[in-house]
């Protein structure tokens, strides 16, 4: 069975979350500038990356905000993980943030609170002790395992 991570990048962090043994990383940066976020981001990422094994990587597709500058900030950094990945010959998988949510929580519009619950639910051994838990992790968690479902329906 390939491992399977589900990653949630934004403009300040990137979440990655692996789905069999339950393990996360949370990348973050506090750059004064976007530029300066995104190359310190993703060293961040190829230094992970080149200690990550083979797997399949699920990634939340830049989600559009009412601040256009942030939305391309976030593709930058999406697009920069897609590089880093494919230079590596893993495979991965992008996703809209609706399709993921709806397939796992039942609901393309589900809150905060609900993803929270839904990840603590399953996966019990990764969130019972680890204290309070960034949301950018919890979207991670149940990214990985929509890919999980999702590639099981593949031949």
């Amino acid at each position: 069975m390939s491992l399977i991570f589900g990653i949630d990048a934004d403009t300040k962090s990137i979440a990655i979350f692996e789905a069999t043994e339950h393990r996360y990383w949370h990348l973050q940066a506090k750059a004064r500038t976007a530029e300066e976020r995104r190359s310190f981001l993703l060293g961040l990422f190829i230094h992970e990356l080149f200690t990550l094994p083979l797997g399949w990587y699920i990634i939340e597709r830049p989600v559009f905000t009412h601040n256009v500058k942030a939305t391309i900030d976030q593709a930058y950094i999406v697009g920069g993980i897609v590089a880093l990945l494919i230079n590596k010959g893993y495979p991965y998988l992008l996703v809209d943030n609706t399709i993921w949510k709806k397939a796992i929580i039942g609901s393309g519009k589900a809150s905060k609170e609900d993803i929270a619950n839904v990840a603590e639910t399953l996966y019990p051994k990764a969130f019972s002790f680890a204290g309070p838990v960034a949301q950018d992790i919890y979207d991670a968690s149940l990214i990985a395992r929509w890919g999980a479902e999702h590639l099981k329906e593949k031949p």
